[in-house]
Order: structure tokens, then C-alpha cells, then sequence
């Protein structure tokens, strides 16, 4: 059985004449024609699988409160990058903390106005 593909249509950015499955072209950010969006850098050092998941354990099971509240361990607490991956932070151990979901909402929003600032956004 083979899957009917859709038509190819234009790019969304006015004036781009390349044709793509939906959304914009590469050139514009948008998919490959693979299908998967181009990883940035940073995605080869990242830890990912049995490795993040086994270093995430160790985070969780070494700290038993949240480093920025120091309220005591929930089951859905999260690991946190101290410095963001995006601000060139690390997977490194020194570099990971246990935080509570409301502290991590709070920090991640914190840290997404900083960057849209520093980017020359309003």
C-alpha cells in the first residue's frame, strides 16, 4: 500500500520560489526535505537515551530538595540546566540541579524574556 503525498506548494515567505511539503523552505528555518529540522550545534554534545536518563537518576537521587526553593523532593520534580543549553550550558554533572516544576516555570521564563531582550525583542 503506498501513501498518496500531497502536492508540493510554495514557500510561506513571500518571493521564495521553492516548493515544499508544507510551512517554509529550509533556507527560511523550515524543514529539510527529509522531514527532520536541521539539529543545532549543541545537539551532538547533548546527552540523550540510557546516558541523560542514568545522569538524570543520579541528579535526582543526590539532591533531596530544590536548589532554588530548597523545598523537599516531589515525584515530578525535574533536572535543570543551571546554565541553559541555549546560553552554551552543558549536560556536565556541575552544571545539572534538581528543581521543582514551579521553580523551573519560573526560571524558564526568566531566562526566555532575558534572551528575547538581549536579542533586541520587545
Amino acid at each position: 500500500m503506498s501513501l498518496a503525498r500531497r502536492p508540493k506548494r510554495a514557500c510561506r515567505v513571500p518571493g521564495c520560489p521553492a516548493l515544499v511539503e508544507s510551512g517554509t523552505c529550509p533556507a527560511h528555518g523550515g524543514r529539510a526535505a527529509s522531514g527532520w529540522s536541521t539539529p543545532s550545534q549543541s545537539a551532538p554534545d547533548r546527552l540523550r537515551g540510557r546516558q541523560w536518563m542514568a545522569l538524570r537518576l543520579a541528579v535526582l537521587s543526590e539532591e533531596p530538595r530544590c536548589y532554588l526553593c530548597g523545598d523537599f523532593a516531589h515525584a515530578d520534580d525535574v533536572v535543570d540546566h543551571v546554565v541553559p543549553l541555549a546560553a552554551a550550558g552543558t549536560d556536565d554533572r556541575s552544571n545539572l540541579r534538581r528543581c521543582c516544576r514551579t521553580c523551573h516555570g519560573q526560571k524558564t521564563s526568566r531566562e526566555a524574556t532575558a534572551s528575547h531582550r538581549t536579542a533586541g525583542r520587545p
